[in-house]
């Protein structure tokens, strides 16, 4: 018998109801032990979902920002300026021409849609499991939005300290990555 057979042996105390306890208990611990285990264990149905659509609303905003820099930005970066009135330097097209638009030589808005729908499919994941096993999952995600926050930060610190100029729906991209690492942050410290 396994190490871990023993110990559940050990915890449950033998027979009868203790089997049962310690069924329960080696599945909670086979999908991992401590702070995240304990946090991503209970189900939480708005959380997941606010996850799932803050994924999807990002990935609206980086087919539109794909969508006007395919344009040229010629109605502005949201896409909404006549033509007239936009300047000739406009903030989204020197931010994704500067050397922080691309990672790897791909373009950011490669990056970012790709970050988006693989959070969405996650978060999707997380919601269709059972809390016991979607542990690793929301762990996963978690990860995501950590890496996401700070490559986000950096983008924010270059447009800022660097450039100058200011790319707005870049800048709503890393607010809703933001609000998807605020959203982890209650997910982490609340029970259902």
């Amino acid at each position: 018998m396994s190490s871990k057979g023993n110990r559940s042996q050990k915890k449950g105390g033998g027979k009868g109801k203790s089997d049962a306890t310690a069924g329960s208990g080696s599945k909670a611990s086979s999908s991992g032990s401590g702070f995240l285990a304990r946090a991503f264990h209970e189900p939480k149905p708005v959380l997941d979902f606010l996850y799932y659509a803050l994924a999807l609303l990002g990935i609206i905003v980086v087919v539109h920002l794909w969508i006007q820099s395919g344009r040229g930005f010629d109605r502005g970066c949201f896409g909404f300026s006549a033509p007239e009135t936009v300047t000739p330097s406009v903030g989204c097209e020197a931010v994704l021409g500067s050397d922080a638009g691309k990672l790897l030589g791909v373009s950011n808005i490669v990056w970012g849609l790709l970050f988006y729908i693989a959070l969405a499919g996650v978060s999707f994941l997380s919601i269709r499991q059972a809390p016991a096993d979607a542990v690793r999952t929301k762990t996963l995600r978690l990860a995501m939005i950590a890496v996401g926050l700070v490559y986000s930060g950096y983008l924010s610190y270059v447009q800022y300290f660097q450039l100058g100029e200011f790319c707005k729906l870049c800048l709503t991209s890393a607010s809703i990555v933001l609000l998807l690492a605020i959203v982890s942050a209650v997910d982490l410290t609340r029970r259902s």
